[in-house]
């Protein structure tokens, strides 16, 4: 009722524009002419060949000018009224649905940005391609072992899973014991990868790479990443250990692709909660428990942790959320596990 109203005032509007400017012109036409006649020294006579002089003197006052000027004067009614309508969501109520949501949605990522322990984040639903969350996600920072991820693709794509590696006494004496490996022993990189993403092994990321030429296996996992555009990406080393190594979350969000649809294998090796790897020289068992505590969640697609003392704590999740497949990287942070499960908890709230 009231959009009808609105109109039927506009276009009365417009009407009485008419009438107002067409009533004034007559009555000044009307006036000039009285006093023009034969005697008046001004009077020139329609007969002769002169141009014809308008009974309009002032152009405004010309019927053409008059219409003009009336349409114009509507026109612009017409659309300030229309915008105002679409601004009030009266004709488009979906850009008023999607502003609401846009609004809402920004006022989550500021607040939950405030409770994180980290300003370098981002949560990417990898179905859509779109980025839910994030702040300083092409902020370059130490990969420390996410970049493990890319030395399991090389590793599978290079070697393949059956390939049997024996550890060196140089992959032992890389810092951190973790894996419990002993020089001569001869395992398949597959429980290699298990040790990679269960426990962060040092010792089994620089056996493999080793066991492929060390220099060479460095170079084909940049060259991987110059292959999928990771622009700010650079791995000096099959562990992620020096500070040199280094990516941003942006990037990462690519090789995340990359893995879930090249290298779903990976991923389900890097969710299992306990295992145990057979040394295939000595028949010696080792069994290794995640210490990624996101294996216990049903939710959860894979991952990989990461820490150094520069880097601080990385971690590299996807998880099934609302049937979308949902990635959310942590860089620097002092409570990765923490500082994911508040994003997880926040995105019930946002659209997808």
């Amino acid at each position: 009722m009231s959009k009808n109203t609105n109109f039927l005032s506009l276009f009365f509007t417009g009407v009485m524009v008419l009438i107002t400017f067409f009533g004034y012109s007559a009555s000044k036409t009307e006036n000039e002419i009285v006093v023009l006649n034969e005697n008046d020294p001004s009077f020139i006579s329609p007969l002769k060949e002169t141009p014809a002089l308008s009974l309009y003197p002032d152009p405004i006052y010309e019927p053409s000018s008059i219409l003009a000027f009336a349409k114009d004067t509507l026109d612009k009614k017409i659309s300030t009224h229309l915008k105002d309508l679409e601004q009030n969501s009266i004709l488009n109520p979906i850009t008023a649905e999607k502003n609401k949501i846009e609004i809402k949605n920004e006022n989550i990522k500021n607040s939950l940005l405030s409770v994180l322990s980290t300003d370098k984040v981002l949560a990417y639903n990898l179905n859509s391609n779109k980025s839910l969350f994030s702040s300083q996600e092409k902020n370059i920072w130490p990969t420390a072992s996410l970049a493990k991820l890319m030395t399991a693709i090389i590793a599978v794509e290079k070697m393949g899973f059956e390939k049997e590696v024996k550890i060196t006494p140089e992959a032992i004496a890389i810092e951190n014991e973790a894996g419990n490996f002993q020089a001569g022993e001869v395992f398949k990189i597959r429980d290699l990868l298990l040790s990679i993403f269960l426990v962060s092994s040092n010792d089994a990321a620089f056996a493999i790479a080793n066991e492929y030429g060390q220099e060479n296996f460095i170079a084909e996992m940049n060259k991987k990443a110059k292959e999928l555009e990771m622009s700010n990406t650079y791995f000096s080393d099959p562990a992620g250990l020096s500070a040199a190594s280094i990516s941003t979350a942006s990037d990462l969000s690519k090789l995340a692709a990359y893995i879930i649809k090249e290298r779903p294998e990976l991923l389900y090796l890097s969710r299992q909660k306990e295992i145990e790897i057979k040394d295939q020289r000595f028949g010696d068992i080792k069994k290794y428990e995640s210490i990624n505590k996101f294996s216990t969640r049903n939710d959860f697609i894979g991952g990989k942790t990461g820490y150094t003392d520069i880097a601080q704590e990385n971690l590299f999740s996807l998880f099934y959320v609302k049937n979308e497949t949902i990635l959310i990287i942590i860089l620097g942070s002092k409570d990765r596990f923490g500082d994911t499960e508040k994003i997880l908890d926040s995105l019930s709230l946002l659209n997808l």
